[in-house]
C-alpha cells in the first residue's frame, strides 16, 4: 500500500516539518558551540605556555653548562702555565715563604684582589723576570702580570708592570699556594698550586671541582 500525499513521510523520509511535530531535536555533529571551543583555546594556551617555559629552561641549563666547560677548560690551561713558570721559581715574594713553611695552605679570597709573585729566569738573553699571576675576585678573572726586574719587595704595591695584565681564565673563585713537607718528597722542595673554577656570571660563585698540582722548585 502505498502513502498518501498528505503523509508526513514521503518516500521513507521524514521530512523536517515532521522533526518538529514530532518533538525529535536535530543533530548538533555539525559544529561546536562557543563553550567548547573556548575550553580548547584554553587547554591549547596551557600547553603552549608549558613548552615554552621547558625551551626556556633547556637553553637556561645548556648556557649554563657551556659557560662552566669554558670556564674548566681555561683553569686547566691556566694551571698548567702555573705549574710550568713555579717550577723555574728562584725567589718567592709573595705570598711569604715562611708562611708556606708552616704547613698552611695560603688561600686567596674569592673577594677582593690577591696575587702570587717570585722571580724566575727569563728566556735568553733577557735577565729574570719577576711574574705574577692575580686572581681578581670581583671579577672572577685570572690574570698573569710582567713587573720590572727592580721589584720592590717591600712596597709591592708600587711595583711597575712591563706589560698590560694577560688574560688567562674566566670564572675562578679560588685560588691557594702551599709547601709539602720536603721529608715526604724525598728531600726535595715542592710548591703545590690549586685553581678552583666556577663560572664567569650569575648570582653566586658556585665552585667546581679544584684543579690541583705539584711542583719541584730546586732553586727555592
Amino acid at each position: 500500500m502505498s502513502p498518501s500525499s498528505d503523509s508526513p513521510v514521503q518516500g521513507g523520509r521524514l521530512l523536517p516539518e515532521s522533526l518538529h511535530a514530532s518533538g525529535r531535536r536535530p543533530s548538533r555533529s555539525w559544529g561546536n558551540t562557543l563553550f567548547e571551543v573556548l575550553v580548547a583555546l584554553g587547554l591549547m594556551g596551557l600547553v603552549l605556555a608549558a613548552v615554552g617555559e621547558l625551551s626556556v629552561a633547556a637553553r637556561h641549563f645548556f648556557a649554563q653548562g657551556t659557560d662552566q666547560g669554558t670556564c674548566f677548560r681555561e683553569a686547566a690551561l691556566a694551571c698548567f702555565q702555573m705549574g710550568r713558570e713555579l717550577r723555574m721559581c728562584r725567589e718567592l715574594y709573595h705570598p711569604d715563604p715562611t708562611v708556606l713553611d708552616g704547613g698552611q695552605p695560603w688561600t686567596a679570597s674569592s673577594e677582593g684582589s690577591a696575587v702570587v709573585v717570585f722571580r724566575r729566569p727569563g728566556p735568553p738573553p733577557r735577565a729574570d723576570q719577576v711574574v705574577g699571576f692575580r686572581l681578581d675576585g670581583s671579577r672572577r678573572v685570572l690574570e698573569r702580570l710582567l713587573y720590572h726586574p727592580d721589584f720592590p719587595v717591600d712596597h709591592s704595591s708600587q711595583a711597575r708592570l712591563m706589560e698590560p695584565p694577560r688574560r688567562l681564565a674566566g670564572g675562578v673563585v679560588g685560588m691557594a699556594l702551599w709547601s709539602p713537607d720536603p721529608s715526604r718528597r724525598h728531600g726535595s722542595r715542592f710548591l703545590g698550586l690549586e685553581l678552583v673554577p666556577g663560572r664567569t656570571s650569575g648570582s653566586g660563585a658556585r665552585a667546581g671541582l679544584p684543579l690541583r698540582l705539584e711542583v719541584r722548585v730546586g732553586d727555592l
